[in-house]
């Protein structure tokens, strides 16, 4: 099911840098696809023709599989569609829909920040001057992780609600999970069985697929 959090409102026009970043969003997208349909067909008749190859060729296909994963996922969740594996949300109405969707979202969101750091520290680790081929470093494609993981927080935040006080609210217990994660005295072995569920009540309330 897509996890379209939040009651349904009519949208107000939205702002042009707004859709020019959507815009920027589907349009990259579309030339990481079709980078990834050409280059094994470019490859394959340059070898027939000229006897020559693409050079990291493969390496090339790998991190384009990993920006169309991390850009199709970051627009999945500005539309609200993340695929989710309850549609119990749908069901609920007024206020239980309106508590589900943030504690939904805030979970989802929190998660889905933490992926972010952990991508960004992925990234520093590698050193910044290690080329894929041709003189493009690994670093271009990698820097999307934590792009992708933190457009993907804020949008859930965003949509969790159609009002202010909604979306503060999931930003504030996404916030204060991260914090509890980092900061709370007590071992985490502890905090397993209650994490998982947590996790659970998230996931049948309708948070993304990708946190479970």
């Amino acid at each position: 099911n897509d996890s379209t959090p939040g009651p349904k409102a009519s949208k107000p026009p939205l702002p042009a840098w707004v859709k020019l970043v959507y815009s920027g969003e589907n349009s990259l997208l579309a030339l990481v696809l079709a980078a990834m349909i050409l280059l094994p067909l470019i490859e394959v008749i340059l070898r027939k023709v000229a006897g020559i190859g693409i050079a990291g060729s493969s390496s090339f296909v790998q991190h384009l599989t990993l920006l169309v994963g991390v850009l199709g996922g970051a627009i999945a969740a500005r539309e609200g569609r993340l695929l989710s594996l309850s549609s119990l949300s749908g069901l609920l109405k007024g206020r239980w829909r309106s508590g589900a969707s943030v504690f939904s979202g805030g979970v989802a969101a929190a998660i889905s920040a933490v992926l972010c750091v952990a991508g960004w520290q992925f990234v520093s680790s590698e050193p910044a001057d290690k080329i894929l081929a041709y003189g493009i470093p690994l670093r271009v494609f990698q820097i999307f992780l934590p792009l992708g993981f933190g457009a993907v927080a804020w949008r859930i935040c965003w949509l969790a609600s159609d009002k202010w006080k909604g979306r503060m609210s999931t930003l504030l217990l996404a916030a204060a999970l991260i914090f509890a994660g980092m900061k709370l005295p007590i071992d985490s072995a502890k905090l397993v069985w209650l994490a998982l569920a947590g996790l659970a009540a998230a996931t049948i309330l309708g948070s993304p697929i990708f946190i479970t």
